[in-house]
């Protein structure tokens, strides 16, 4: 976040004072925390309103904002001509108005930043283009490797573009490019001017219509639990409650169903229904499922292109959805006349936007139907802990669902200490005695099995074994990962890639060992324990081409799969009947992160995991490998006992001071000299030391990722019951720093880790 607090007012010229005159209130896209004043021409009066785009005069040139308040009331003694409306119908309805400043103030950012969330970039586009910049190969494959390796150190973004143009010789379009490497257009526009890529105009590929015909409808029979939490839920509609209930459902429960019943009656009434998701589960599977009930519905996720985005969102503001499934952002999606939100896997961090505005779609679901008087649906088999102690304190209403739908058992759970398992040299085996022979069974009766491991690459570190040097990227404090695929080391955090080392960086000898495992070693090493099952990958690297998450998918689907090996992208949301061995390569992977979540996402991804075993008359087994047997949070899983972990958690989050007890905001600095990141740091604490108890106020220190892409990191953490003091920490915080260019500060309001 840059601190501008201090940019000038805009170019203001002497009016006279006019009792008939109308001013304008403007918000603009800019980390400033207040509105400008624009007195409005007499010729545009009729067509200013509030939520219309107008283009003022700001420093010198013309900008795009939005009218957020009109007075006859002056504020300045001189003001500037606002110079031209945008839109005839103003893009924002007042209830979406003002949810974006109520992000603004909870989330402590400005109402420019938070109308950036609110409404989509390409509708805020005056003239977005139907062709997209498309970026292919121009040289031949040998020209662009060198081309490469010879920029890997001194300009990794080019080098990092070249790799995906060798790995796609079909290229990319530019946006999802720009997205996969975070990189400006400048990498781009150098390649092409040294003849190496070349970028096209392409037409955008046409959305499909929100309008589709619908399967013949399956008649279910509910369950006694489906049948009681669906009851409370139409109530609430019924009498117009903006109750929030928190349907806490076994993995396998039927939440879908009782989610689709309600929206049913929704429909049914007239109104609409969005339903958001987290990312990775925006799949086919999950969309056909709604597809098969409802004739209009519109999905929104990450890949539609810029011109599909906007028409999507002019087709929902029509009225022409009647349920809405999207990722995070799907929150603010503009329906007409909204009935019911629904958040599934309530619990994933992905929920939380992770750039300014930096709100929880969550919080802003509750917000939304609050002012609506409509009931909001979280539904999770492992809830986060603020919304379960919400539910225990009775802010939430919460619906359980504890067994799977036809009596079907929850999967038998096996945990397997790998520090027993027999070697002959160095680490336990990838794959044990137990897990082995679960595979082998599972296979000799032509069923399927999930591997899951939630590190992606082939070695998660190259280590000298005669100095013990560890190779690290040059620039993060971070072990490089190796991806056999690629020939590549790669950092999995500024995304700088090399050739992997042949002599030791330290000694120079020959003794560089790959050590660590990813889902590519896991991948090779079932191959060659399994040579006769088909083995298939899932995870950031094979699913970064479009289509590819979809088509590993249906071949699982279709049992062209044997083994479908991967990271958290299949943890969730998946229900393949045919799945009965479930195995979980590594439990601890998260487990010792430093994080006070850290336990928290270990349940939560064990108990995921599981889950997708055992859906179906078939039965199940899951089989944890881990090092820590009898860490809590292991052995309550194993039991699919969330209630026991939550007993657990909550008593010593509460004894530490941590959400769900208070809310945090972190203060995060950057910059490239350590001595002046961690000098203001301290001058950030003396700021706000009059202002805060010292229990509420921890640091500042080293984040844990303490050096990452060529920049040191310092952080503070601020306690608050109820985050009435963030605004003015937030305050003293730009004022302190407001005159530093070297260093960014980064406001996190409720942050999901402290990383």
């Amino acid at each position: 976040m840059n601190l501008f607090d201090h940019l000038p007012d805009p170019p203001e010229t002497k009016t006279a004072e006019d009792p008939n005159a109308l001013y304008a209130d403007v918000a603009l896209h800019l980390p400033v925390d207040r509105e400008f004043q624009y007195r409005v021409p007499e010729g545009l009066r009729e067509r200013v309103t509030l939520g219309a785009r107008v283009r003022v005069p700001f420093r010198n040139r013309a900008v795009t904002g939005f009218c957020v308040g009109l007075s006859s009331k002056k504020q300045f003694d001189r003001v500037k001509d606002l110079e031209a409306v945008v839109d005839d119908t103003p893009l924002l309805s007042d209830l979406l108005l003002d949810l974006a400043r109520w992000i603004a103030k909870r989330y402590v950012c400005s109402v420019g930043e938070a109308l950036a969330a609110v409404l989509p970039l390409s509708v805020r586009r005056e003239r977005a283009a139907r062709t997209v910049a498309w970026v292919v190969p121009a040289a031949d494959t040998e020209t662009l490797r060198a081309a490469r390796d010879e920029r890997a150190e001194s300009r990794p973004a080019q080098a990092r573009v070249l790799t995906e143009m060798l790995e796609g010789p079909e290229g990319m379009e530019a946006s999802a490019l720009r997205r996969t490497i975070g990189c400006s257009d400048s990498p781009l526009r150098t390649l092409a001017r040294a003849g190496l890529v070349a970028i096209e105009q392409r037409r955008a590929a046409a959305i499909e219509s929100v309008a589709r015909p619908t399967a013949p409808k399956r008649e279910l029979v509910l369950t006694d639990e489906q049948r009681r939490a669906l009851e409370r839920v139409l109530a609430a509609i019924e009498a117009r409650h903006a109750t929030t209930f928190l349907v806490h459902g076994a993995t396998g429960s039927g939440k879908t169903e009782v989610y689709l019943r309600a929206i049913e009656a929704v429909v049914a009434a007239g109104r609409q229904a969005i339903v958001l998701v987290p990312e990775i589960s925006l799949t086919p599977q999950t969309v056909s499922r709604f597809r098969e009930r409802f004739d209009r519905v519109a999905v929104l996720h990450s890949h539609l292109t810029d011109a599909d985005r906007r028409e999507q969102w002019r087709e929902i503001r029509a009225g022409k959805a009647d349920v809405v499934i999207g990722a995070r952002s799907a929150v603010f999606a503009p329906t007409p006349d909204l009935g019911l939100i629904v958040i599934d896997e309530e619990h994933e961090s992905s929920f939380k936007q992770n750039t300014t505005p930096r709100y929880h779609a969550r919080d802003a679901a509750v917000e939304r139907a609050r002012r609506l008087a409509i009931p909001l649906l979280l539904g999770s088999a492992t809830p986060s802990m603020e919304s379960w102690q919400a539910a225990e304190r009775g802010t939430y209403e919460r619906l359980d669902m504890p067994h799977r739908v036809d009596s079907l058992a929850l999967p038998r759970v096996e945990i397997v200490d790998t520090a027993d398992e027999p070697r002959e040299h160095g680490p336990p085996p990838l794959i044990g005695r137990r897990l082995h022979l679960a595979m082998e069974d599972a296979l000799a009766k032509r069923e399927q099995i999930l591997l899951f491991l939630n590190r992606r690459g082939h070695s998660t570190f190259l280590c000298c074994t005669r100095c013990g040097h560890v190779v690290k990227c040059s620039r993060c404090d971070i072990t490089l990962t190796f991806h056999r695929r690629r020939r590549r080391a790669s950092c999995h955090y500024c995304s700088y890639e090399t050739d992997p080392p042949v002599r030791c960086p330290a000694c120079r000898g020959h003794s560089v060992r790959y050590l660590g495992a990813g889902t590519e070693k896991i991948e090779d090493e079932v191959a060659s324990r399994f040579p006769e099952a088909v083995v298939a990958r899932l995870d950031s690297d094979t699913a970064r081409k479009r289509g590819a998450l979809e088509a590993t998918l249906d071949d699982f689907r279709d049992r062209r799969t044997d083994i479908l090996v991967g990271t958290q992208m299949i943890a969730k949301g998946l229900d393949f009947p045919d799945v009965t061995v479930v195995g979980i390569i590594s439990a601890d992977v998260t487990l010792n992160l430093p994080d006070f979540r850290a336990a928290e996402r270990t349940f939560q991804l064990v108990a995921q995991v599981a889950g997708r075993a055992g859906r179906s008359r078939k039965g199940g087994m899951v089989i944890v490998q881990t090092l820590q047997p009898g860490h809590a949070c292991i052995q309550r899983a194993a039991r699919h006992d969330f209630t026991g972990f939550a007993q657990d958690e909550l008593p010593a989050r509460e004894e530490m001071r941590y959400p769900p007890f208070v809310r945090l905001l972190r203060i995060l600095l950057q910059g490239k000299d350590e001595q002046r990141v961690s000098k203001l740091a301290g001058a950030v604490r003396a700021s706000l030391e009059s202002k805060l108890r010292p229990e509420n106020l921890l640091g500042p220190g080293p984040a844990p990722l303490a050096y990452v892409d060529q920049r040191f990191r310092y952080h503070l953490l601020v306690k608050s019951e109820t985050g009435d003091t963030f605004r003015e920490v937030a305050k003293r915080t730009r004022e302190t720093c407001a005159r530093t260019r070297d260093v960014t500060v980064t406001l996190d309001v409720d942050p999901t880790d402290t990383l």
